[in-house]
């Protein structure tokens, strides 16, 4: 997917299944690595890498729902919960 489109559907919160799977990565792949690795001496695959980026993306979405719906610009911590 193009990044402006990805931009303008991520920005809307109106991402498809399929756009979700197409995402960037959303997180420090050495450090999600790094975790892993030390809870229990594990590789991590990269689908691994971008199902933790669909899920990011996804609570990510919807914390933006709940801070509109609160009428906020402004994604907090809570809107996570």
């Amino acid at each position: 997917m193009e990044q402006t489109n990805q931009n303008a559907a991520m920005k809307a919160g109106t991402l498809t299944p399929e756009q979700l799977g197409e995402l960037d990565t959303l997180v420090v792949v050495s450090k999600i690595k790094n975790f892993i690795r030390s809870q229990g001496d594990m590789n991590t695959s990269a689908d691994a890498i971008e199902a933790i980026t669909k899920k990011v993306a996804e609570e990510t979405i919807k914390a933006i729902g709940r801070a509109k719906e609160a009428g906020r610009k402004t994604v907090m911590a809570r809107d996570f919960e």
